[in-house]
């Protein structure tokens, strides 16, 4: 991933995070040639607590994405230092355990897919 990216929800994040809240982003992307771009990182209304977050009025959400265009491809949210994330990608049978945003780290990832994540264009918006 794009250390802008992570970075850059970080910095969002910064205030929720001093507080003990947990935030959550939305990742936008394109499809272009069978290959999705990630571009936009939306950061919702959110209610939060020290060990979770949920967005409110998704409706707002998804009028950025339908005005942009965008499809919704994944999430991104700070957790526990002592928390993991597992990722399955049911079409191709891949999964991975994730501790951290080094995804060479990634425990059970394909090489592909590995590839695929590392080399991903992303631009925050």
């Amino acid at each position: 991933m794009s250390p802008q990216l992570l970075n850059g929800f970080l910095d969002v994040a910064k205030d929720n995070t001093s507080k003990d809240l947990e935030t959550c982003g939305v990742l936008g992307a394109f499809l272009k040639g069978g290959t999705y771009y990630i571009t936009t990182l939306i950061i919702p209304k959110q209610d939060a607590t020290s060990s979770s977050c949920q967005a409110v009025n998704e409706e707002e959400i998804f009028a950025i994405q339908n005005e942009q265009s965008l499809i919704p491809v994944g999430w991104i949210h700070v957790m526990l230092p002592e928390a993991v994330a597992i990722v399955m990608a049911p079409t191709d049978a891949s999964s991975a355990l994730a501790k951290g945003p080094d995804v060479s780290s990634w425990i059970g990832l394909s090489p592909g897919t590995a590839k695929a994540l590392m080399a991903m264009e992303v631009h925050l918006q």
